[in-house]
């Protein structure tokens, strides 16, 4: 493989897990310790951003909406950015790491997706270490299934999503050419780089992995499951192709190792399913569905139950227990097997169903006594009814026996599965040409040929070589090839007139091809032919011809609502308006309006498209009427539901909200909304918009009322300070009033009030004076109140670097605290963790350790458990500042076996498995320190 070719794999920053780790923290990088952490989170979640700065970080996180994100975020960065990013459905957990958890605490309580709040790094790693077990074993739950349901036409966007997942998968495990395995292990191996528990494992499937080890490797904790998995449930069509072999390989490794005894067995797997799949099976008389994944079961059915009860569901999620009726004899099945000898779990009896695998749904019923739903299925051949064996007679049409490059391609492009445009496509492309070290070759040529007379040349190689390549031509293909020769023709104005000549030539001598083609095929050459007269050519009228074929074909194949069809109906209309003739446009479909031979569904089209138009033209109050015919027809012959209908109520919204006639926007978008909310799941992003939509037109209309805060917050950005703190003294006033005061939130506002002096003056010397006051006046010095005041005087000191003052009001506090406190409260030990934040920003690292010296002493008279557990993170803590901001590494090693020794005694008198953990590490950092000793000497 050339060096060029290899530069074509996936893209190197690419996430091909599930899960993204974010690591937002001004010091991310700047210490050792976190760069430990970080080589210790990738363990677990592999790949890892990390970012200093919060507008960068919010940035990527907006940019990646598909993404499921755990994020770690330092308290002060938190405060700004999670308000900003936690509602967007990538953000899946938030874990605030910081020094001072009783004040974080305050604002992370009203943010349900933050995890914890947490003050050790050995905190964090074991909590996201965890919690990332039940955010694995929730995510391989989600099952991803295409539905088919007879009662309804295929031509169904479901029903025609059902098909093509299962033509793309016959497809793949017929796939005779292209990456695979090796180029797999390239692509693991950057993507692990650096990460040495996977490094290990890719070493170990490079050197192991055959055929039939297929099986013993799907079922390992690795890369392959966890990607596999990922890209079948996505359909990644870059991922699945390296895949393609082993994709085989598991299953014929299944179809070998079925064998059992039993003539008939039922299995189960605690599952959950998306609620509008789930209200669409339950809806249906009678349904079938194929998994879009291999399907793990169990034949024990307790385990099954388990899982399924302990599971709660979500807004979007329904937690249910599949039940399979399995005929062992079955012929014409896509194959499984017992494979419980490979598992560490052999008594969940685990059986593997092969990717594919048909199921027909027998009923789905709620079990009162378990409390979950139970939806049984009946595993079932290709040929199980009449309409399953036509739709598979059809299949088996379509598919060839071995299938290469071009024909995988062009199914592809004729299905739009995964191409947003034609870029994507070139890169497939690039894909399958890795192995090719001829860079000139045809096949490659085609795409990355550059220079008029050169790309010419090369697209005639290549229409020689796919005409003797095969006695089964593909004439589309050879056809659009044709049509990109036309385009360069084209592209030099002096041979313009060629172009035009030799396309209309194909086109004649080619048209018998053409009409042989399937009807899709037929309909992406026309719309090919109508952009190549439209946009090289300015032949406008000979495009519509051809754009009006196109639309004709895809109407009656598609479904209603198909992006295909929207996006001739859009060209034509765009069209027209750059011939500027749209009155010639209206009269010809007010022309053919007064037909009698018209159907209704055809009527309702022709009422859209004069809609349309009149939009174009400006005559908005026609327009609206128009489409309210339409409305009014489909209402008549369609169900409420139906995507047809919801786009009427679209056209008629728009158009009313560009008329300014408010109320009618208002009126029919709730109507469409209530048909969104009955056919979509509660979250989706069409619901949500339109929710917003409403509100923002009522807001125009009567603006909210805004609470106390809101009002204050929003006096103050307009510097009306005065106004703003009445407002702050109000909500004050209110809390005072209360039976249980919470006196937290209201050393908060003050806190805000003191901001606003600040603010106002210019000066944050302002805000120590209104707090300082508040200790004289509103709460006595040496209560638990003052001590949080002196830590926020403390840290406003700190932000303007007078670390004297900053350090002599952080020791007020920690005064108070360990008076009022039990020594268990972690409040204490988070102003200890402010008073070592300003040594360290002085670089006072011997004052630093002086400090916690002086913290040790206090401690060693009591003889508690937890006292022992703080003179031991003590003593640990003191050694990492040793062997972190010093060259004393003798003394690191002392404190570290200081603290070894009273973990030790922690441990004998209580076990825990946390203990054990830090000893661990104690342990570690007792050995590099005496190596680097030994390095010294």
């Amino acid at each position: 493989m050339t060096e060029t070719a290899r530069n074509r794999l996936i893209e190197p920053h690419r996430n091909l897990e599930t899960f993204t780790l974010i690591w937002c923290d001004a010091d991310v990088d700047r210490t050792k310790e976190n760069q430990h952490t970080q080589s210790t989170l990738r363990s677990t979640i592999n790949y890892l951003k990390v970012f200093d700065n919060i507008d960068i970080s919010e940035e990527y996180i907006k940019q990646n909406p598909d993404n499921k994100i755990v994020l770690i975020v330092s308290g002060k960065m938190g405060e700004q950015l999670v308000p900003h990013i936690h509602d967007l459905k990538q953000i899946h957990t938030i874990y605030v790491y910081c020094t001072n958890n009783a004040y974080h605490e305050i604002w992370a309580k009203n943010f349900p997706k933050i995890a914890s709040v947490v003050v050790t790094m050995k905190d964090l790693i074991k909590y996201i270490s965890d919690d990332h077990i039940h955010r694995r074993e929730i995510d391989e739950a989600e099952m991803k299934c295409s539905i088919f349901n007879p009662a309804t036409s295929q031509q169904q966007e479901s029903n025609a999503s059902f098909i093509w997942f299962r033509l793309l998968i016959e497809n793949i495990m017929r796939l005779t050419e292209g990456p695979s395995i090796p180029e797999l292990i390239q692509i693991a191996t950057q993507q692990y780089d650096g990460n040495e528990k996977e490094i290990a494992m890719i070493d170990d499937f490079s050197s192991t992995y055959c055929a039939a080890k297929s099986l013993y490797w799907y079922t390992r904790e690795s890369f392959l499951y966890r990607w596999l998995n990922k890209c079948l449930r996505e359909t990644d069509i870059d991922m699945i192709v390296y895949f393609r072999s082993i994709i085989r390989d598991i299953s014929q490794q299944l179809a070998l190792e079925k064998s059992f005894d039993e003539p008939k067995i039922t299995v189960y797997r605690g599952q959950l399913l998306g609620k509008h799949e789930f209200n669409s099976i339950r809806s249906s008389e009678l349904s079938y569905v194929v998994m879009k994944s291999f399907l793990s079961t169990s034949k024990n059915r307790v385990k099954a139950l388990e899982f399924a009860k302990q599971t709660p569901p979500s807004d979007i999620l329904e937690v249910l227990m599949l039940e399979i009726e399995v005929d062992t004899k079955l012929r014409q099945i896509k194959p499984f097997a017992d494979i419980s000898y490979l598992s560490d779990f052999k008594e969940e009896e685990e059986i593997l169903f092969s990717l594919g695998c048909l199921f027909k749904v027998k009923e789905v019923v709620r079990d009162v006594n378990e409390n979950v739903w139970i939806m049984k299925l009946i595993l079932c051949g290709d040929d199980d009814s009449n309409v399953m064996k036509d739709v598979y007679d059809d299949l088996k049409n379509r598919i060839h026996e071995n299938v290469d490059l071009n024909s995988f391609a062009d199914f592809l492009r004729d299905m739009y599965v995964g191409f947003e445009n034609e870029t994507k496509y070139r890169h497939l492309h690039e894909i399958f040409s890795l192995q090719n070290d001829d860079d000139e070759d045809p096949d490659v040529m085609l795409f990355l040929g550059e220079g008029y007379d050169e790309a010419i040349a090369f697209y005639q190689k290549s229409i020689d070589k796919y005409m003797n390549s095969s006695s089964n031509i593909n004439y589309a293909h050879i056809i659009n090839i044709h049509f990109e020769i036309a385009k360069q023709h084209a592209y030099k104005v002096e041979n313009a007139d060629v172009g035009v000549d030799y396309l209309e030539k194909i086109i004649q001598d080619l048209q018998s091809k053409i009409n042989d083609c399937t009807p899709l095929k037929r309909a992406n050459i026309y719309l090919n032919i109508g952009q190549f007269y439209s946009t090289y050519l300015k032949k406008y009228e000979k495009a519509l011809e051809y754009y009006e074929k196109c639309l004709d074909i895809r109407r009656k194949l598609l479904p209603d609502d198909n992006e295909l069809i929207t996006e001739v109906e859009s060209t034509i209309t765009s069209t027209y308006t750059v011939m500027k003739n749209l009155d010639h446009r209206l009269a010809l479909k007010q022309k053919k309006l007064k037909e009698q031979t018209l159907d209704p569904k055809e009527l309702a089209y022709l009422y859209d498209e004069v809609g349309d138009i009149l939009f174009s033209m400006e005559k908005l109050d026609v327009s609206l009427e128009s489409y309210k015919k339409a409305l009014a027809i489909r209402k008549d012959i369609l169900p409420w539901y139906h995507p047809l209908i919801i786009k009427s109520y679209s056209n008629i919204t728009v158009i009313c909200e560009a008329m300014k006639h408010y109320d009618l926007m208002i009126k029919y978008s709730n109507i469409k909304l209530d048909i969104l909310k009955k056919t979509l799941p509660p979250h989706h992003f069409d619901i949500h918009y339109l929710e917003e939509r409403i509100q923002f037109i009522k807001d125009l209309l009567e603006p909210p009322k805004k609470n106390p805060r809101e009002l204050a917050v929003a006096a103050f950005y307009d510097s009306d300070f005065d106004q703003a703190i009445i407002y702050y003294q109000q909500i004050i006033d209110e809390e005072l009033k209360s039976p249980i005061i919470n006196y937290s939130n209201i050393l908060d506002i003050h806190y805000e009030i003191s901001q606003v002096y600040a603010k106002k003056d210019g000066n944050q010397l302002s805000a120590i004076n209104y707090l300082e006051k508040l200790i004289e006046n509103d709460f006595s010095d040496g209560t638990l109140q003052s001590a949080t005041i002196y830590g926020k005087i403390a840290g406003i000191y700190h932000q303007l670097r007078n670390y004297e003052e900053a350090l002599k009001n952080y020791e007020k506090c920690l005064e108070i605290q360990t008076k009022l406190l039990p020594i268990d409260d972690r409040t204490i030990y988070y102003t200890e963790f402010d008073v070592e934040s300003v040594h360290l920003a002085k670089i006072d690292y011997e004052q630093m350790i002086e400090f916690r010296k002086k913290r040790l002493e206090m401690e060693f008279n009591k003889q508690s458990n937890r006292s022992l557990n703080y003179i031991a993170e003590v003593y640990q803590r003191i050694g990492f500042i040793y062997q972190g901001y010093t060259t004393k590494f003798d003394l690191a090693l002392e404190n570290y076996k200081a603290a070894l020794d009273f973990q030790k005694q922690i441990l004998a008198k209580k076990y825990s498995i946390d203990t054990v953990v830090t000893i661990n590490e104690i342990e570690k950092s007792i050995k590099q320190m005496e190596e680097w000793l030994a390095e010294k000497e």
